[in-house]
């Protein structure tokens, strides 16, 4: 019921070749279970907006202030000590394409390596960048935590860590290319 956590993005990469392989899915295979892309990543949690998060651009600033956490502001029903079901607040805390905690639960690893400015080195078509670089010495963590202030949970907002650090703050959430099925054209 809550995000795993504890888990490094080293650990991610082991959880993800152990499930393809118990499901059958081949190293090599597109359609494989994997850690998303950063720019996956942050399209899915904006759905379809433009925002700095995907309701809209304010967090309660009634509540907030700037000085208390994600979940607090959200509803004041939680405190900050750690982290909250993945369903969080049901409708409230998920996006129009039924992602929940997308911002403030865990820090979610993603494929990419780190580097300064976000599109620095970025392909164009939303791969993940130096994603085999086993010489990376940064991996890409996404969406903040539940013990961030609230202007660290924005979609476009990026951290790094190392990719052997564990924490109860980071997780990860799988991603896989599922291929549409295309019906012969009539003729």
């Amino acid at each position: 019921k809550r995000p795993v956590i504890n888990v490094s993005w080293e650990d991610a990469q082991q959880y993800l070749a152990w499930l393809n392989q118990k499901l059958g899915i081949a190293a090599d295979d597109p359609s494989r279970y994997r850690l998303p892309s950063e720019a996956e990543w942050e399209y899915a949690c904006r759905a379809g907006t433009t925002t700095a998060y995907w309701w809209g651009n304010d967090v309660q600033a009634e509540r907030c202030n700037g000085k208390s956490s994600f979940w607090a502001c959200i509803k004041g029903l939680f405190d900050n000590s750690r982290t909250h079901p993945v369903d969080g607040l049901g409708a409230a805390s998920t996006n129009a394409w039924g992602l929940s905690g997308t911002h403030g639960n865990v820090w979610e690893w993603v494929q990419d390596c780190y580097e300064d400015g976000y599109n620095k080195g970025q392909a164009s078509d939303g791969s993940a960048h130096r994603a085999e670089d086993s010489s990376c010495g940064s991996r890409v963590i996404r969406g903040g935590s539940w013990i961030n202030l609230p202007q660290l949970l924005r979609s476009a907002y990026r951290d790094r860590d190392s990719p052997d650090l564990r924490s109860s703050y980071s997780g990860f959430r799988l991603a896989r290319t599922v291929r549409e099925k295309r019906l012969p054209l009539a003729t």
